[in-house]
């Protein structure tokens, strides 16, 4: 066993662990943590600090700072999210949940076509998508993981939901599985809000920042005669979570890249700014810029 395998199988007990106090207090927790994980994770801690200069120029560093420290306590929570996500009991998370636009994945979904669920990375991302699966069928898309055993874990417990939750997995570079399932009338659930360097990258505003995104997402609902359908889980303030789901993207696709990537990106900012504090800023989501200017993560870039 490699010394790093340790430390991932302890990481994942961890995480089970945390799965086991009652929802209020491994919330409580989850704060103290995010606390503690700003002091404890500087590289993440600059990446967040970056990412949120970029996308709001008019706050000053105050402003930015405050909000950096919010974004840590929900990365904390968010990990407690995970082991909710994971192994939490079906009857707690119903008790948990409000839904608001389920009309729209109906409507979506009425005339037989595919259906891809469009959300960002958000902290609480594993168990929206569980929300989503126990309520329909979906396929989640993923990139593995260049860590073997962290993908064969992260695969292995989302896989374990299909006895909870009808949620299943596709990779994201398998689009012929993916135009088989939505041709089917299938759903997919697709998060493509990351940093993209294949050479078919368009770049197009993200938060008014040129971001390299993936055009894949269009082409797939163009050639899958699918509707795409962008959602979100926000935690509510007085307890529990409210899955909103807006209407399905009118006219979309276009079959022009630029035109639809930068509509699907308007969806993700729209859908972020119900929750920007729990959106995954530590994602290096500007790395790969349209001109070969300086890496803005670099130390003295900004």
């Amino acid at each position: 066993m490699r010394p790093r395998d340790l430390l991932i199988w302890s990481g994942f007990g961890l995480l089970r662990l945390l799965s086991l106090p009652p929802w209020p207090l491994r919330l409580h927790l989850g704060r103290g943590l995010g606390r503690l994980l700003y002091h404890l994770m500087p590289r993440p801690r600059h990446v967040a600090r970056v990412n949120l200069r970029l996308v709001n120029p008019e706050l000053d560093d105050q402003a930015i700072e405050r909000r950096l420290r919010r974004h840590f306590v929900e990365l904390g929570v968010g990990l407690f999210e995970l082991g909710l996500a994971w192994w939490g009991r079906r009857e707690l998370l119903e008790g948990m949940l409000e839904v608001e636009g389920w009309e729209h994945i109906e409507t979506a979904r009425a005339d037989g076509r595919g259906v891809i669920l469009l959300t960002p990375h958000f902290t609480n991302l594993e168990l929206g998508g569980r929300y989503m699966a126990m309520r329909l069928p979906i396929v989640i898309t993923y990139k593995p993981d260049k860590d073997p055993l962290v993908d064969r874990l992260i695969s292995a417990n989302r896989r374990a939901l299909k006895t909870r939750a009808d949620q299943d997995l596709l990779p994201a570079d398998d689009v012929r599985g993916m135009l088989r399932l939505l041709r089917r009338g299938g759903v997919i659930w697709y998060a493509p809000d990351i940093n993209y360097k294949g050479k078919e990258r368009v770049f197009t505003d993200f938060f008014g920042v040129p971001a390299a995104t993936a055009p894949h997402p269009a082409k797939i609902a163009a050639h899958g005669n699918a509707r795409m359908v962008p959602y979100v889980l926000v935690r509510r303030k007085g307890g529990g979570y409210r899955l909103v789901i807006d209407p399905p993207l009118e006219d979309f696709p276009t079959g022009d890249a630029v035109v639809d990537t930068q509509r699907m990106n308007q969806a993700l900012e729209a859908l972020v700014a119900r929750c920007p504090d729990s959106y995954l800023w530590i994602m290096r989501r500007f790395l790969t810029r349209p001109n070969p200017v300086a890496d803005p993560y670099r130390k003295g870039t900004l």
